[in-house]
Order: C-alpha cells, then structure tokens, then sequence
C-alpha cells in the first residue's frame, strides 16, 4: 500500500513538515513523484518500529501513552503496525508516572482534533446521502407524471 505524507501525518499525529523532515533526513524512505512524496506502507512499519526505540521520540512517546494499533492503522487498514500490541495495550504504561504532561496534552489535542475530522466526514457523507435522495426522489416524481 502506498501512503502520501498527508496520510503519515494524519496517522502519526504529526505535521506533514515532521514527515518531509523525516525523509529529508533519510530517516523515512520515501519516494519523490513530481513534487509529493509517497511511502511504503511496510517502509512506514519499519520506521514505526525503529523510532518506537528511540527515547524521546514522538512515536515512543505514543507507545508510551499506549495510542492504540486502531489509530497508528486508522488510515492504512492494517491489522498491526509493528510496535507491539502488548506494549500499545499495556494497562501498566497508563498509569506511569514517566509519563509527561505535555504527552497527554499532545494526546488530548490529537483525539479532539480526530473527532472534529471523523464529525465533518460524516456530515460530509450525511448530506451527500440525503442530496442523493433528493435527487432520486425527484426523479420518481418527474416518472410518475411521465407516466400520467
């Protein structure tokens, strides 16, 4: 599966320039089409599982925080990333004290910010749906008097 930077950010709960950093730096592999970037979806497990090690990385701190495999796979369908479902879902790590400040505001922010998008997804759909029926309709009615 090939993912965009936009996608890696969304997953990642990231900027898109933190992930153009990434590839610039050569830490994330990435493939150069036109101006855009596209990643690997098993490259981007790759990367998950190596800055899952590094201390103090955004990823680690995730796993820290026990961000959930749904999320780190929300966009890319994937059934595990990499870093460990023990470790995502351990319930000792919730409670920890290591844990900082700072992460659970980052983690809050990107929650409510995932809500916000999920809820303008699904208006989005909503009205597409009810326009469609609309459109149907009317054309039911528009046969009805052909008929008549």
């Amino acid at each position: 599966m090939i993912l965009t930077v936009k996608k890696v950010s969304q997953m990642l709960h990231v900027n898109e320039e933190t992930v153009r950093r990434w590839i610039r730096n050569e830490e994330l592999v990435a493939e150069k089409k036109g101006k855009s970037y596209i990643i690997q979806h098993n490259v981007l497990k790759e990367f998950i599982d190596s800055k899952s090690q590094e201390a103090g990385s955004t990823i680690a701190r995730m796993v820290k925080l026990g961000v959930g495999i749904t999320e780190l796979t929300d966009i890319t369908n994937s059934s595990v990333v990499g870093v460990g479902a023990e470790v995502l879902f351990n319930p000792k790590l919730h409670g920890s004290s290591e844990l900082a400040l700072y992460d659970l505001d980052n983690l809050i922010h990107y929650k409510k910010l995932n809500k916000e998008r999920r809820e303008h997804e699904y208006t989005y759909l909503i009205k597409k749906l009810e326009m469609e029926i609309f459109e149907l309709e009317t054309l039911r009615e528009e046969m009805s008097r052909q008929r008549d």
